[in-house]
């Protein structure tokens, strides 16, 4: 029996945007605390960092790049998936890029895959600007654990499902369809 656990790309993206704030808040204040900086400090030094559009925008495209082929690494080294199992594409009415897994792998290795961007895009890089004092990383840690909020819903789906169990991400929504349910 197969049971999907799904929602849409653009609900994803409205629930995704607390969680983007939130991980603005959560590395603003401990930097903000241990630098001893107003918030204006932060914002002054951000905004003569030189990160001006044509700096930010070729960033964002990059890592968010970076971010969709960090998941496939994921599923690459957490299955027998190669490159002809998985598909890249961008969901454009959103400006939302994707990458699916087009064969099952085991939950345990969903999870790692799901998280690896976040986590080596996002919380690194925020928790490094934040030790170092780096604004403008500790920034960009922070946007990309923000844009991470997509794959912490799914990895908040994954919750109920033990390691083992065999899952297929899903081609169009954010999610999965649990495909061996073992009953």
């Amino acid at each position: 029996m197969k049971k999907e656990y799904t929602i849409s790309t653009l609900k994803a993206n409205i629930i995704g945007v607390p969680i983007f704030i939130l991980a603005l808040v959560i590395v603003w204040i401990p930097y903000r605390v241990l630098w001893n900086l107003s918030s204006r400090d932060i914002v002054t030094a951000i905004y003569n960092s030189n990160l001006h559009f044509t700096v930010i925008i070729p960033a964002i495209i990059i890592l968010a790049v970076l971010h969709e082929l960090l998941h496939a690494a994921g599923w690459m080294l957490n299955s027998d998936a190669g490159w002809k199992d998985i598909k890249f594409g961008v969901v454009w009415k959103l400006l939302t890029p994707y990458v699916h897994l087009r064969i099952p792998i085991s939950a345990h290795g969903h999870r790692i895959s799901i998280a690896l961007p976040g986590i080596v895009l996002g919380i690194i890089p925020a928790l490094s600007g934040i030790i170092f004092g780096s604004g403008v990383i500790a920034f960009i840690g922070a946007v990309m654990t923000g844009a991470s909020g997509g794959d912490l819903i799914v990895f908040w789906m994954m919750r109920s499902i033990p390691p083992s169990k065999m899952v297929q991400d899903h081609p169009t929504k954010a999610g999965f369809t649990l495909i061996d349910d073992g009953k």
